[in-house]
């Protein structure tokens, strides 16, 4: 789990703001770890070179390892490498994004004063634009995740070294897989940074063991969508995405300001005690955006509330999940496990864990069962219920750029993450976003 204090650091450091559009705060903890790796950005108004407002809106969480340098040039440099893209200059957001990512990463690596540098970053960034259609990009296993009605839609699946594509890259390029991590050493396969798994010169950026190239999902904006959640693993690790959603709705409808909650997410997150799993002892980052729909925050807020009341009319009083909680099916709202019920003739339990880490084997399941259905679909049931994205996503309207990994394509071993004893230490010098 990497090396860690004696006691955790709890310093917050929290930042708000807000427009006609969209309410977000952000805020990151320590936590555990010998320093602060994460970094973020959070922009209302992006402006180009020319200071000009470009018309969109950029939200973004950089899981750093092996040093802060990657996640601190990405914090500062990647979304300008999006809005001086070609793509974006056409509109094309989806490829915008692509170009973006690969291009801050070509940056970092010919800088002079990176040429030392090992470090690495997990990359997820929503942006949001003028016609409130939202493109979310991500390289690595950071996560963000939309509030919909009440609903958990996924917009980012983990990159894993097992899953199946992941895997088949690593391969060609020369890489292995030990211990579940690349090469005996990364936890997940792709990043800004880690430029030492891109070493293959006779292959593209895009084939590298380890490479930035992001997977990108699109999601037109509807009347029903509340806010979405922008995060690391340190979160993730410890909560569900249908936890994060169920968290957030709960503590807006007791009052709570969205600074407030990204604070009490992280402590509820943040592990009591040392343990030998690591879970709750890496640095936090979260993002909170609301989607205000013409509202002012005070309605939006109450309209959250009046929701939430009416599918929880207790749940206020319900206590929040701590680090080490035993989920079973009942005790996450929305079902952190379900059947397929959605879906005709299924007899298949599956989790929103088993979604977002390892959907093609979640998928074959739901196959072999008889159900056809893509992964959203299954996702949907295995959350929160029938999620808007499904009907978009597998219908002719792409929600990946063209070369980015189908989730259906992608298969992670069996059974939780496996962790390296003594990682960190000068026998393992493994790396954890």
């Amino acid at each position: 789990m990497g090396q860690t204090l004696s006691e955790p650091i709890v310093e917050k450091h929290t930042d708000h703001g807000g427009d006609k559009r969209f309410n977000y705060a952000v805020s990151s903890m320590q936590g555990w770890r010998l320093s602060m790796e994460d970094a973020h950005t959070t922009l209302l108004d992006v402006k180009d070179s020319e200071g000009k407002s470009t018309g969109v809106s950029f939200f973004a969480v950089y899981d750093g390892h092996g040093g802060v340098s990657s996640a601190n040039f990405s914090g500062q440099e990647l979304h300008n490498h999006i809005i001086q893209s070609k793509a974006f200059a056409a509109k094309d957001y989806e490829a915008a994004i692509k170009e973006g990512f690969l291009s801050a990463d070509a940056q970092l690596r010919d800088d002079e004063q990176f040429q030392a540098e090992f470090s690495g970053c997990t990359a997820i960034g929503a942006l949001l634009t003028a016609d409130n259609v939202l493109y979310v990009g991500n390289a690595g296993d950071s996560r963000a995740v939309l509030s919909s009605n009440g609903k958990t839609i996924p917009l980012s699946y983990d990159h894993k070294p097992t899953n199946k594509t992941e895997l088949q890259r690593i391969q060609d390029a020369g890489g292995f897989i030990e211990f579940g991590r690349v090469n005996g050493n990364l936890a997940l396969s792709r990043a800004i940074g880690d430029f030492e798994f891109k070493q293959n010169h006779d292959l593209p950026a895009e084939k590298q063991i380890v490479t930035a190239d992001p997977d990108v999902i699109r999601h037109e904006i509807t009347p029903e969508d509340e806010f979405i959640v922008v995060a690391c693993d340190g979160i993730w690790d410890v909560l569900k995405s249908s936890e994060v959603v169920h968290y957030v709705q709960k503590h807006l409808a007791r009052g709570e300001s969205l600074s407030q909650i990204c604070e009490s997410m992280m402590d509820t997150c943040l592990a009591p005690s040392l343990g030998n799993t690591g879970v709750g002892c890496d640095n936090m980052t979260v993002i909170i955006v609301a989607l205000l729909q013409g509202q002012t925050p005070e309605e939006w807020q109450e309209g959250i509330k009046r929701r939430y009341l009416e599918r929880h009319p207790n749940g206020l009083d319900s206590p929040d999940p701590q680090v080490g909680d035993s989920i079973s099916p009942a005790s996450t709202p929305g079902g952190a496990q379900a059947s397929l019920t959605q879906l005709p003739s299924s007899v298949v339990e599956v989790s929103e864990d088993d979604v977002v880490t390892h959907p093609d084997e979640t998928l074959q399941r739901a196959h072999d069962a008889g159900v056809e259905a893509d992964i959203h679909a299954v996702a949907a049931a295995a959350i929160s219920g029938p999620s808007p994205m499904a009907d978009r996503i597998g219908s002719g309207e792409t929600p990946m750029s063209e070369d980015s990994t189908d989730p259906r394509d992608e298969v992670e071993q069996e059974g939780k993450k496996q962790k390296v004893e003594g990682e960190g230490n000068e026998e393992h010098h493994s790396k954890e976003a």
